[in-house]
């Protein structure tokens, strides 16, 4: 019996630390049967902008929202950003830098990587080296 309680409490301890050691990204997902890959490369609406900065954050629904970024599985993708002269489509190429960092390189202008803190098959958030927030729903 005394065997028996030990074994089910190692299950026990074994369960708790592989569901612990299991998270990759700071607000998850716990876990997932899809590679990062097949997670990210789809178009996402950003849904919340916070500025670290300012403090403030600009939230639109995924319906409503007029930013969208598409992941490619070939490492391209392309950006719409709103301007004052309308939409703009901007070109990039990305890569996963660690297990954690994402790297973007839009063409011609910048290279940016951020932080994933979510990535699950409908949620992308991404954190800035200064602290900035976009938060991203899978465009329907």
């Amino acid at each position: 019996m005394i065997k028996m309680k030990k074994i089910m409490a190692y299950l026990f301890l074994g369960v708790i630390m592989f569901g612990v050691s299991c998270k990759k990204y700071e607000e998850g997902p716990s876990i997932s049967f899809l590679s990062d890959s097949k997670r990210l490369c789809q178009e996402w609406a950003l849904v919340s902008d916070y500025d670290a900065g300012t403090g403030e954050t600009t939230t639109n629904s995924a319906a409503d929202a007029n930013e969208f970024t598409t992941f490619n599985d070939d490492g391209t993708g392309t950006m719409t950003v709103s301007s004052f002269i309308g939409n703009v489509d901007l070109d990039f190429t990305w890569e996963f830098v660690d297990d954690t960092q994402l790297s973007t390189t839009i063409s011609g202008l910048a290279t940016s990587t951020e932080t994933i803190t979510k990535l699950s098959s409908k949620e992308l958030w991404l954190r800035s080296s200064n602290g900035d927030v976009q938060k991203f729903e899978v465009r329907d």
